[in-house]
């Protein structure tokens, strides 16, 4: 009897198929786990611009006269609902520049949204990362030089 060495045909596609399905099955997790690690950074960025409110709401009532004309809440003092875009708070050295969790060439666009109908404001953030769009986010808004006010 003649010892055979070496795998058969059949044996080879075996080992190749089982290959190909343990590789589809890594590339789904790794492309999850990345997506889940980017809505990760994207909430966290989203909760970094809403809690940027109450900050600068506290600079600048604890600042009173040394607040320039231009802070934010003496801009909208006779508003009841206003909004602070990401590009403003920038402008103001609050935030840095926003890159998209989603994209690396790509920055995010939002807005902070200040409601002082109960006596103490309420924040609400909203971004806009083309991959990923915050609920109820609203692109009617209109953002001039020194001021964003909500359109209907």
């Amino acid at each position: 009897m003649k010892n055979k060495k070496g795998f058969t045909l059949v044996e080879l596609l075996a080992v190749v198929v089982v290959l190909g399905i343990i590789g589809s099955i890594v590339t789904m997790s790794v492309m999850n786990i990345k997506k889940n690690a980017s809505d990760d950074v994207f909430e966290k960025l989203q909760k970094e611009i809403e809690d940027l409110g109450p900050e600068i709401y506290t600079h600048e009532m604890i600042s009173g006269d040394k607040v320039a004309s231009d802070s934010f809440y003496n801009m909208y003092k006779n508003e009841d609902e206003f909004i602070i875009t990401v590009e403003e708070l920038q402008r103001k050295g609050y935030l840095d520049n926003i890159q998209s969790p989603y994209k690396t060439s790509e920055t995010c666009k939002g807005y902070l949204k200040v409601n002082t109908t109960s006596g103490e404001p309420e924040f609400s953030a909203f971004l806009n990362c083309s991959e990923r769009i915050t609920s109820d986010y609203d692109d009617n808004y209109e953002a001039s030089s020194n001021k964003a006010v909500i359109t209907n």
